[in-house]
């Protein structure tokens, strides 16, 4: 994970996954890009970035696309509309399969906490991805997307509502 801040305040900062791999960072923003239905602004918060306080000692982050984007119900309606016919009185179970990003990291010495105090307030930041030049990592710029909100939160504090509750539950090891 990587973090980028602007130094005098008066643009975004910067959050996303970093890659040693320019041309992997390219491929997953065009991804993560896709799920904003390529829009340089996520008003809707199609993309949803969460990060979700462990223990004391580790953070995970969360990148998934939101399940109910208009792309998804567009399908279910007119799936439910074709089939009226031939499924008579039997009703559709719905199902959305996702990519999701998640990693575990180390709550010491991460800048976490420096972002989290810079953008609570719902100040604009943009999600992009980081790829590896030499000895740090850069922004890939154009194609960042524009956001306003996140989630922090602590584990204890999930609902069954919260999607990173039983994501975690079943690929994250304590």
């Amino acid at each position: 994970m990587a973090f980028a801040f602007s130094a005098d305040g008066t643009r975004p900062d910067i959050v996303g996954p970093a890659f040693r791999d320019k041309e992997y960072a390219e491929e997953i923003l065009r991804v993560i890009r896709s799920w904003n239905y390529e829009e340089d602004i996520d008003d809707q918060d199609y993309i949803r970035l969460s990060f979700i306080m462990e223990n004391s000692d580790n953070y995970a982050i969360y990148i998934y696309p939101a399940k109910n984007r208009p792309s998804t119900e567009e399908f279910f309606k007119e799936y439910e509309e074709e089939s009226k016919e031939t499924k008579h009185g039997k009703r559709l179970m719905r199902l959305v399969i996702a990519m999701t990003f998640c990693k575990i990291f180390p709550r010491k010495g991460s800048l976490l906490p420096t972002f989290h105090q810079r953008n609570k307030s719902g100040r604009p930041f943009l999600i992009t991805t980081f790829f590896q030049a030499k000895s740090s990592y850069s922004p890939l710029i154009d194609g960042a997307v524009m956001k306003h909100h996140y989630k922090l939160t602590d584990r204890e504090l999930l609902t069954k509502a919260d999607y990173e509750l039983s994501f975690g539950k079943l690929h994250l090891k304590k």
